[in-house]
């Protein structure tokens, strides 16, 4: 149900996600578990980073939805995985300001390094709890996990 489209002005526009205000929408996103991940029981984290639509004086709130998967041999792509349900920082917001919300425990472990994972995000626009009006551009996910080098890459 969401929509790709340019926002910005020429010539440093760029495409988001754009999610309506009142539905659910979003997208997905699949990458390969970085080489340098190590296994330590914690699970992968996810940041959605957004522009506002409009100006929003008054301070309010994205709810957000996240379905991680693991794609191994043999399993299905389109197949359930795991899903996290967060509200994201409430805030007033202004048209055209990123916004790097509240980060989701997607409560999913990677098995190794090297797998494919799949992540869905959207927002739950009718949900009680998503108290911004207008729409929601999404412009990516910062995606962190533990490594062999930082405890948090």
């Amino acid at each position: 149900g969401a929509a790709f489209v340019t926002s910005g002005a020429s010539p440093d526009n760029y495409r988001v996600v754009q999610c309506a205000d009142g539905f659910t929408q979003g997208a997905f996103w699949s990458f390969l578990v970085p080489r340098d991940y190590v296994s330590d029981g914690t699970a992968v984290i996810v940041t959605p980073i957004w522009v506002p639509a409009a100006t929003d004086a008054t301070p309010h709130t994205v709810r957000w939805s996240v379905t991680v998967k693991e794609i191994t041999a043999g399993a299905s792509p389109g197949g359930a995985g795991t899903t996290v349900t967060q509200t994201g920082s409430s805030a007033a917001r202004t048209v055209g300001v990123a916004v790097v919300d509240s980060t989701i425990d997607t409560t999913l472990v990677p098995s190794a390094a090297g797998v494919l994972m799949r992540i869905g995000i959207r927002r739950i626009g009718a949900d009680g709890a998503d108290t911004y009006v207008g729409n929601v551009n999404l412009v990516g996910l910062k995606i962190t996990y533990p490594s062999a080098d930082l405890p948090y890459n």
